[in-house]
């Protein structure tokens, strides 16, 4: 005797022993299933609430306490950073006005050395010593 399964084309359909030789019916076999098994395993759900869904997730409250202690943090190193660029950004203008203040200072010390250089000059002319005395007294006077 050799037990073959039929191909189910329905989840609700019975399972049943089949003989390859078998040509009696299966009255014998029918009379030992309980009739509310059959009735109940012939039963195909109707509603979509014998499906069961799968619960939803829920992050735990120590995971939230860790979260909000993180972005807590971010603000206040976002502050700190935001008042250590204002400092960077002031010392940055005052550095420029200094390089400003040098380069005049580089300007004015060039035009005087330039003005020496021409008074010392043998062939300048007495109106051009004149000039560069005024620009040198109205210089140093300021």
């Amino acid at each position: 005797m050799t037990i073959a399964w039929p191909v189910a084309h329905s989840s609700a359909s019975a399972i049943s022993d089949l003989d390859d030789d078998d040509d009696h019916d299966n009255s014998s076999l029918d009379a030992n299933v309980d009739p509310e098994l059959r009735k109940a395993a012939l039963r195909v759900p109707k509603t979509p609430a014998a499906i069961v869904s799968e619960p939803k997730h829920t992050p735990s409250s120590a995971f939230c306490k860790q979260i909000n202690s993180s972005f807590s943090g971010l603000g206040e190193f976002m502050k700190v950073k935001m008042v250590a660029e204002e400092k960077k950004a002031t010392m940055l203008d005052a550095k420029l006005a200094l390089d400003r203040e040098r380069l005049e200072m580089d300007k004015a010390k060039g035009k005087v050395d330039m003005a020496e250089r021409v008074l010392a000059m043998l062939g300048a002319s007495t109106e051009v010593k004149e000039r560069i005395n005024a620009y040198l007294l109205d210089y140093f006077s300021h």
